[in-house]
């Protein structure tokens, strides 16, 4: 579907048209004329837009370009499973059984073969 255009130009027009349409929701619904963010809320706002968002979902192109729509479905069964390992190891969060029964609905799910 993006043969020939760049995995990055794609993620970028991406989170572009997301950014705006975020941004008019926001002065929609929260009115965010009333705030007076400091210096360091708006750094804290663009470090989590590129570190959080915009730079994973370019990489997710590229990675779909290099690998395929099969890998990229794969990581995201891997993922969930993935979190709470991190956040058992790192923050010593040992994990809730929805979060196990979560992983077990979404592996089990991926095992079955679809009736379509």
């Amino acid at each position: 579907m993006t043969k020939g255009i760049s995995p990055v130009a794609v993620g970028g027009v991406t989170m572009l048209y997301a950014a705006i349409l975020l941004w008019g929701l926001a002065f929609l619904l929260e009115l965010p004329t009333n705030m007076n963010p400091s210096a360091e809320a708006w750094l804290g706002l663009i470090a989590l837009g590129v570190v959080g968002s915009a730079l994973p979902g370019v990489l997710m192109f590229v990675l779909l370009q290099r690998a395929g729509a099969e890998f990229i479905s794969l990581y995201g069964y891997i993922l969930p499973l993935l979190g709470i390992v991190v956040a058992w190891i790192a923050f010593g969060r040992a994990p809730e059984m929805t979060f196990l029964l979560g992983v077990t609905v979404l592996q089990r799910n991926r095992l079955t073969p679809s009736s379509a």
